[in-house]
């Protein structure tokens, strides 16, 4: 099959399958003017009248005609002297979009085929000019004895094509072939063989041994890495984005992993202008037209957080917003964030129902504030900050309860008047003055209002200034009130308010309750420019201290709503999931509720 494809080049791909004996086979009736037939129409058919189904026509020496291309064909006549791999021939004729095709013929018989060159060489060692043929056959003698290296026949043929008609595109593709082999380790070529058609089919892989290629004595070991045996080949066998190799040919990808990988990280590393971002759009464009978008019900758009300087993605978002249509459009979000008002975005954010963070979420705000509280240009915490860090976490969600010492946040009417009608429109009863932002998250959630308890949540948690008072209370005093820095003599929680105190002052977003909003998005990008301008002295610590919470936020946002839902019906009182078919033992257990917390 693959030499008849080979032969043939418009029969590729096609579902064609030779007929071989023990296949069933109808019988063949002769003609009617046949008086004796033969037994033939009863066998299997041949091989060769199934390969061979169009007669082919040589012009002059060096063009050959079959089906409906023109073939000429370079044969190597003598090896190359410093031997290279075949994917370097395939990686320089896939750059000049060349079609072409090749056959290796490796026979043994190598020695036995010079040894009566190399007893006359020896007899003749007498005069100057066999002394260097001596030398070769010292050296393949060597290699034999001392490496284990074989010497073989090796012999190697090649063809490009072109449609009929273009005897020109033939003859420069030739020459382009030919050009190629002999800048592969510096081989030597021939483009006329003694009969073109001969030539033609020694390029044929599988359809002959022999070939009108020129025998070389090579040792193995450097004929064999002259041979296709490696090749790049994707583990996909489809995929939504499609990649060229520098053979030219085809590699599919999926970006979603599928079955063959269950974790995806792709790591792009090239220098400004080599189009990293084209090929981040191209891979997310195919993300959202792969399989990981099939739902139950209807595709669903996969989740997909990108951080970026400058506008590069602004028309994958633009693409895909044209694509969902004006019901669905929401669902991809462009952003530029800015120094404003209506950017603020707290990374002491909690799930709704939640008092405390869940153990992913506490070991980024400790990593988020040893960020905070690095000196410049260092890359090692004070001795002593990161467990403080942990104890403030603590402390500082711990006063935004109802504990005695505490400092629970305060309800007030026209903070967000989403949230104030909600509260006339349920009728719920609060405390007067004394009621706190925890207890209308509750009232939300025994409601069912979650997406209105998750907003009031967001002024039911700490912000950056309220860890100035969770390091000056007694529990942290008591064990880091000794610990001095040794470079500035200043005490640890001295040093933590100093360097938290110039981060509100710089980055007074992150000092508010959330304000950045992406409701129900699940594709979110978000343009740093504006915060952090490439270049910029900013540049180098921005990134780092001001941004870190945005992408905590921006893949979070959508993917755990369901979650979320589960958690304030845990939190609150229980209610049967929204899906009657998803048993109640499946849903999330996150530890929403302390065991510190005593509620009336």
């Amino acid at each position: 099959m693959l030499s008849r494809e080979a032969l043939y080049r418009e029969t590729a791909g096609s579902q064609w399958k030779p007929t071989l004996i023990g296949d069933k086979v109808m019988p063949r009736l002769p003609e009617d003017h046949v008086k004796k037939p033969s037994k033939e129409g009863l066998l299997w058919p041949s091989l060769r009248s199934q390969i061979f189904r169009i007669d082919a026509v040589t012009h002059g020496g060096q063009r050959v005609e079959i089906g409906e291309n023109e073939y000429a064909s370079v044969d190597m006549m003598i090896g190359p002297e410093d031997p290279r791999p075949f994917v370097e021939l395939a990686s320089w004729l896939g750059q000049d979009r060349l079609p072409w095709r090749c056959s290796f013929i490796l026979e043994g018989g190598g020695k036995t085929g010079m040894a009566f060159k190399e007893i006359g060489s020896s007899f003749l060692s007498i005069f100057p000019a066999n002394r260097d043929l001596q030398r070769a056959f010292a050296s393949l003698r060597n290699l034999r004895e001392q490496e284990n290296h074989i010497s073989v026949k090796l012999r190697a043929s090649f063809a490009t094509w072109a449609p009929i008609g273009e005897t020109r595109k033939l003859r420069r593709r030739a020459s382009t072939l030919a050009q190629r082999i002999e800048g592969w380790g510096n081989c030597k070529t021939a483009r006329i063989a003694g009969d073109p058609l001969d030539g033609v089919m020694s390029s044929v892989p599988g359809l002959a041994l022999a070939s009108t290629g020129n025998p070389s004595l090579a040792p193995i070991g450097e004929a064999l890495p002259l041979l296709p045996w490696s090749h790049t080949i994707s583990p996909w066998e489809r995929g939504s984005v499609l990649f060229r190799l520098p053979n030219g040919a085809i590699w599919p990808y999926d970006p979603s992993g599928g079955s063959m990988r269950p974790l995806v990280i792709d790591l792009f590393v090239a220098p400004p202008g080599s189009g990293k971002s084209v090929l981040a759009n191209t891979i997310n464009i195919g993300l959202c037209l792969s399989s990981a978008v099939l739902g139950s019900a209807k595709a669903k758009l996969p989740l997909i957080g990108k951080l970026d300087i400058g506008s590069s993605a602004e028309g994958f978002v633009r693409l895909i917003q044209e694509a969902l249509g004006p019901e669905r459009r929401h669902e991809a979000i462009y952003t530029t964030m800015q120094f404003a008002p209506g950017y603020e975005f707290n990374a002491f954010d909690l799930q709704v129902g939640c008092e405390y963070p869940l153990p992913l979420e506490k070991a980024f705000l400790q990593n988020f504030l040893a960020l905070l509280t690095l000196p410049p240009e260092e890359t090692q915490p004070f001795e002593g900050m990161a467990q403080m860090i942990s104890l403030v976490i603590d402390e500082a969600y711990r006063r935004c309860t109802e504990v005695p010492d505490g400092a629970p946040k305060r309800y007030r009417k026209g903070v967000e008047p989403l949230v104030d009608a909600a509260i006339a429109r349920r009728h719920i009863a609060l405390q007067g003055a004394d009621a706190i932002w925890r207890d209308v998250v509750t009232a939300l959630c025994e409601v069912e209002e979650f997406r209105l308890a998750e907003i009031a949540q967001r002024y039911a948690v700490p912000v950056l200034e309220d860890l100035i008072a969770a390091s000056r209370s007694e529990q942290v005093q008591d064990m880091f009130s000794e610990l001095k820095i040794q470079t500035t003599a200043e005490t640890v929680s001295g040093v933590f308010e100093r360097y938290i105190y110039d981060a509100i002052r710089k980055y007074p977003t992150l000092n508010q309750p959330t304000k950045l909003d992406f409701g129900s998005a699940r594709i979110i990008v978000l343009n740093l420019q504006e915060v952090a301008p490439a270049g910029s002295a900013a540049w180098s610590s921005s990134p780092s201290q001001l941004l870190t919470p945005v992408p905590e936020r921006t893949p979070r946002q959508p993917a755990a709503q369901n979650a979320r839902d589960s958690a304030h019906r845990r939190w609150s009182r229980p209610l049967p999931p929204s899906n009657p078919a998803q048993p109640r033992s499946r849903w999330p257990r996150a530890p929403c509720r302390d065991a510190r917390r005593s509620r009336p």
